[in-house]
């Protein structure tokens, strides 16, 4: 019925933000009242919400204040935008897959990444083609003089974990040759049947490479 008060504090007319009650609902369960916002959206609105007034739009106010916010910038929605979310969230979020890999082991993010994607852009630069963001000391925290653009060969070669040298990738070939499997290469050597494949398709371990110089570009700013 439009028109019904249902408490002294909320009737038609009531304002909360952007939202002004029209009518009360009257059906069985939570007292809910019909309301307008400021945008032209009009629906029904939990009492307890509007008594405590913990909502003040229909949404549109909120939304609004997300997108100025993610696009001062202008660049949510490019990869080197993603990346830097995704950083963010290896190091600081323990939900995150992975996390006990990154932050969990204490690596960080230097200030002034960690609180500008402005700054971390200037520094960076865009993502080259067919490259990610890789820290050239493992141990170190992503900041200006350790981050990289890397081929993914050229970070699986640059792991805490790394176990092969130019002889094992030598070996491997000659075993792989013989028709030794993936699967019983990679346990005889304690690594990924990916890292076997790296190996035999020459994207690791070449022969007359240097393991020192990394097929990577490093970041603008990082130098060479």
């Amino acid at each position: 019925m439009s028109g019904m008060t249902i408490s002294k504090d909320i009737g038609v007319g009531f304002v909360s933000g952007h939202l002004t009650v029209l009518e009360a609902v009257t059906e069985p369960g939570p007292k809910h009242w019909i309301v307008k916002c400021s945008c032209g959206v009009v629906r029904k609105m939990r009492h307890d919400w509007l008594r405590g007034r913990r909502v003040k739009s229909c949404g549109c106010a909120r939304s609004a204040l997300a997108t100025k916010s993610n696009t001062k910038h202008g660049m949510c929605r490019t990869k080197i935008y993603e990346v830097w979310c995704q950083m963010k969230g290896r190091c600081t979020n323990p939900n995150v897959g992975h996390y006990e890999c990154y932050g969990g082991r204490g690596i960080k993010i230097c200030d002034r990444w960690m609180n500008s994607f402005e700054a971390f852009y200037e520094d960076m630069g865009d993502v080259p083609v067919g490259m990610s963001i890789d820290r050239i000391d493992v141990d170190g925290n992503y900041e200006p003089g350790n981050c990289r653009w890397a081929t993914k060969p050229a970070q699986a070669q640059n792991t805490r974990s790394t176990k092969l040298s130019m002889e094992k990738a030598r070996e491997i070939r000659r075993a792989r040759a013989t028709g030794e499997t993936f699967s019983s290469l990679a346990k005889r050597f304690g690594v990924s049947e990916g890292s076997i494949g790296f190996v035999l398709k020459n994207q690791q371990w070449r022969e007359g490479e240097n393991k020192t110089v990394l097929p990577a570009v490093r970041a603008s700013g990082v130098g060479k």
